[in-house]
């Protein structure tokens, strides 16, 4: 299966291209301006490297947080139409998930991510060796997360670049950032009906809608 997968929750905007299960093409970019302007570009640019036309993907994969509101917009409203457009399903992928997917750990240990939420809180849920979720993905403030972590019990490992918010060293080798290299590997075995693309906000978003990107393909 052809896939491909984005992730724009964080200031990392990535797109890659997995074919069964091997990765074809990937690119990343700091969202140093914006990134509904960015996003289709880097699409353009990893189909270039892949030798690929749109219409050889086969399904799109995209990040749903939780993380930045304004690029998970970005994110799903490029999936939907891309989806739309060439006719393929669209599934969603905990950003969460796709750090923990990037850790090379022994299987017994329970992948907790954390990344930075702002608002002295961090975004954080728990996650085993199939990056399937433990427990759910939340926002907990960080004189609550030692409570909130010393219920998970051992043995564990702190992933994401969060980790140090809260007083430790992130574990194992890992991407600190979710990757779409991650979330296009975790959606290639999804059941799409089982799958939708719906954020994962977890709390309120006070934050203002902008310009998202139209697809750029239709067959």
């Amino acid at each position: 299966m052809r896939v491909l997968g984005l992730e724009t929750s964080s200031p990392l905007g990535s797109v890659a291209l997995l074919e069964s299960g091997r990765v074809v093409a990937s690119a990343q970019q700091e969202a140093a301006g914006s990134l509904a302007e960015r996003i289709v570009p880097l699409l353009h640019g990893v189909l270039a490297s892949a030798g690929w036309s749109p219409a050889d993907i086969e399904r799109v994969a995209v990040g749903l947080g939780p993380g930045s509101f304004t690029g998970l917009r970005v994110g799903l409203a490029l999936a939907a139409g891309l989806g739309v457009g060439l006719g393929v399903p669209v599934v969603g992928v905990c950003s969460l998930a796709a750090i923990a997917h990037s850790a090379t750990l022994p299987p017994e240990v329970l992948r907790v991510v954390v990344l930075d939420a702002r608002r002295a809180e961090v975004f954080c849920g728990a996650y085993d060796a199939e990056s399937s979720t433990v427990v759910e993905p939340r926002a907990v403030s960080l004189v609550e997360f030692p409570r909130w972590l010393a219920a998970l019990g051992e043995p564990r490992a702190l992933l994401g670049q969060g980790a140090s918010l809260v007083g430790a060293e992130p574990g194992s080798d890992h991407r600190p950032l979710p990757h779409a290299v991650d979330v296009a590997a975790i959606g290639a075995r999804l059941d799409p009906a089982q799958a939708p693309p719906e954020p994962r906000y977890v709390r309120d978003a006070g934050a203002t809608p902008q310009s998202l990107p139209t697809a750029p393909w239709s067959r």
